[in-house]
């Protein structure tokens, strides 16, 4: 495949980037990840039950399919936090780590030894595409990373490409627009929940007697591109690369609109112990699940999917119907030529929709050189 390769200088961005945020001492609970209540709350849309825990309900879920896993990879995996839980849960028995800070990288490296699996993981420092697997992979692994790729299309693909057949993919990500630009349904949703809010929860967490701003208000794509060139680069296009690779992927939009972009830093002030406040939260939840159905864009998702073995080309031929082939043997209606054996114009572009759905015992019947034009057909 065309390898999507970053530049050294986009590269030395983002791992100066994150190694400077993964150092910095950040205020505790502004992020929708540090409530219990919100995991709870995500975990339910996607396994039906509120569980407690980050990405919880998606783990539960990958265990249905009964799998334990060779051998792992994650792209951007942080500190490995998530993916050794995996492997203490026993769903994982080994991973290729993929991470461009360097601090991160360290620390993932302390976390591995503490937990006795540094001789489960391989660790490695760069760019995942320029990677020579000596092996297909079983699993996938992409948690709050796909948005981080440049070209999600491509990441997509590498992964389908590195899976072995039956393997599994597995994503819980930020999939709402590029960049965070939030459409205007999003913006006047979340500005009428400010709107509402009591004063208290607007209260500034990072300026003393300051308040934030009722009208919620999209970052600025330059600004946030100069600081970080992978963030949210090209997020809006991974539920559809999904559908094109993993065409059985099982996935659960998981909202945000209102957890994520909405109460942004104000989930600082929220005190889950208070029962009003506990309240209020779970009202805004509600409210959350609710914009899926509005046309309001969903920020999250999960997905699980297993690699299956592609059709072959007399598969596809097999799928043609009957009142098709009638059609096809009588070539003028494809505009097939006996002479010539090319199809007209019109032809090619019905072609691709004569698949699935049709007795493979009718593939006998399709002449040999209409069956060869065929096959010549759908190869391109």
């Amino acid at each position: 495949m065309e390898k999507e390769t970053l530049s050294k200088t986009v590269s030395k961005k983002i791992d100066s980037y994150w190694s400077e945020i993964s150092r910095q001492k950040t205020l505790s609970k502004t992020r929708w990840w540090e409530f219990p209540a919100i995991l709870r709350h995500i975990n339910k849309i996607v396994r039906g039950e509120p569980v407690d825990g980050f990405s919880k309900g998606l783990q539960l879920e990958l265990r249905k399919l009964g799998r334990v896993f060779e051998h792992g990879v994650s792209v951007g995996c942080g500190n490995g936090a998530k993916e050794f839980e995996l492997m203490k849960e026993g769903i994982v028995k080994s991973f290729t780590l993929f991470e461009l800070s360097t601090e991160l990288i360290k620390q993932t490296r302390e976390n591995a030894e503490s937990l006795g699996l540094l001789n489960c993981v391989e660790l490695i420092q760069g760019d995942c595409f320029l990677h020579e697997f000596k092996r297909k992979v079983d699993f996938v692994h992409w948690n709050n990373a796909l948005h981080h790729m440049l070209y999600v299309k491509k990441a997509v693909k590498w992964s389908y490409d590195i899976l072995s057949l039956g393997g599994v993919f597995y994503m819980d990500d930020y999939v709402g627009p590029n960049r965070f630009q939030w459409s205007d349904e999003a913006l006047k949703l979340g500005t009428r929940i400010r709107e509402v809010l009591p004063k208290d929860f607007l209260k500034d967490p990072y300026k003393e007697g300051g308040y934030l701003p009722r009208k919620l208000s999209c970052l600025y794509a330059k600004e946030l591109q100069d600081l970080d060139p992978s963030e949210a680069a090209d997020s809006s296009s991974i539920i559809q690369s999904i559908k094109e690779y993993f065409p059985n992927a099982k996935t659960r939009l998981t909202g945000g609109v209102i957890y994520h972009a909405t109460l942004n830093d104000i989930l600082h002030n929220i005190n889950e112990s208070d029962e009003k406040d506990k309240a209020i939260l779970e009202l805004l939840l509600i409210i959350d699940e609710l914009s899926l159905n509005s046309g309001v864009e969903s920020q999250y998702a999960t997905a699980i999917a297993v690699k299956e073995k592609p059709e072959t080309c007399d598969e596809q031929i097999a799928s043609l119907n009957r009142p098709i082939l009638q059609s096809l043997r009588r070539g003028p209606k494809l505009g097939w030529s006996l002479v010539t054996g090319q199809f007209s114009r019109t032809g090619k572009a019905l072609l691709p929709y004569y698949r699935h759905l049709v007795p493979s015992r009718i593939k006998a019947m399709i002449p040999v050189r209409l069956r060869s034009a065929i096959k010549r057909q759908l190869l391109k």
